[in-house]
């Protein structure tokens, strides 16, 4: 049964988060990009890729999110969960949800 529930399976990550202005995410896996924000800029390197680009940034966290998102099509690891009103955006119009527990 389809019940319009979005399901994804990632590779694991770490993320650092010091407010209000420094954000650093790793992923880990086939993929293995670090997003680095230290309140003025926004790096993303990739060092299996041999490769990294800067821009800057927005001051604030949750600016410099929205504007990653938006504006570079980049979305940080868990990004959603470092809004500082986290509950509030991610239960926004939500209908129902569940606990799968084994």
């Amino acid at each position: 049964m389809f019940t319009g529930q979005k399901i994804e399976f990632n590779q694991s990550s770490r993320q650092s988060v010091q407010r209000p202005d420094k954000l650093r995410a790793e992923r880990h896996g086939k993929l293995q990009p670090t997003l680095v924000y230290d309140g003025r800029k926004l790096m993303l390197s990739d060092t299996a890729a041999n490769a990294c680009a800067s821009v800057a940034a927005p001051a604030t966290l949750e600016a410099m999110l929205d504007f990653a998102r938006t504006q570079l099509d980049i979305a940080a690891p868990a990004g959603d969960l470092v809004y500082q009103n986290a509950y509030e955006i991610l239960t926004t119009e939500l209908l129902s949800g569940f606990l799968g527990v084994r």
